[in-house]
């Protein structure tokens, strides 16, 4: 990423007459290549990832002396990495709704078809009550049916006219 802006980096810096200490230079993670973004050649021991940097940022964590041209870069960076996660997030929210749409539509059909399926059981218990009270209207009548059957064979009986009632 170009800025436009001439930096020069120091890979030491004198912090005390004691001690040395290594500036640290930021290079994005997702890149091909692990290269500062303030463009200057370091070892890859002296990177550390953008994304790292702001997150140790983020959560008040400890941070090594970052290079301020990798510094001055990584603003650009830092909004280019917010519009694409802001875009990412609409995309995952739209993908949300669509499917909270289709949660709303299976459980309106669920409630479709368990209204049927209530529906279907009353009917099932209506015809089976039907089917009792026809069950005991026959037995009623077979029963009628046999005494009749009875008296009919005692006339004929009686009568001398045998057979005539044999069903």
């Amino acid at each position: 990423m170009e800025t436009g802006i001439e930096f020069t980096c120091k890979t030491k810096m004198e912090t005390d007459r004691r001690r040395e200490v290594t500036e640290m230079h930021l290079f994005d993670a997702e890149a091909r290549e692990e290269e500062a973004l303030c463009k200057i050649k370091v070892s890859v021991h002296d990177l550390t990832s953008v994304q790292d940097y702001l997150e140790r940022r983020a959560n008040n964590l400890p941070l090594p002396t970052i290079c301020i041209g990798c510094k001055n870069a990584a603003t650009p960076w830092a909004e280019n990495y917010c519009l694409k996660l802001e875009a990412h997030a609409r995309e995952l929210r739209a993908s949300a709704d669509k499917l909270d749409g289709m949660a709303a539509d299976c459980l309106a059909k669920a409630d479709d078809h368990c209204r049927r399926a209530e529906e279907a059981k009353r009917d099932a218990a209506r015809y089976r009550s039907s089917a009792e009270r026809r069950n005991m209207e026959a037995a009623q009548l077979e029963a009628e049916a046999d005494e009749c059957r009875r008296l009919a064979d005692m006339l004929a009986k009686e009568t001398g006219l045998t057979g005539r009632c044999d069903g």
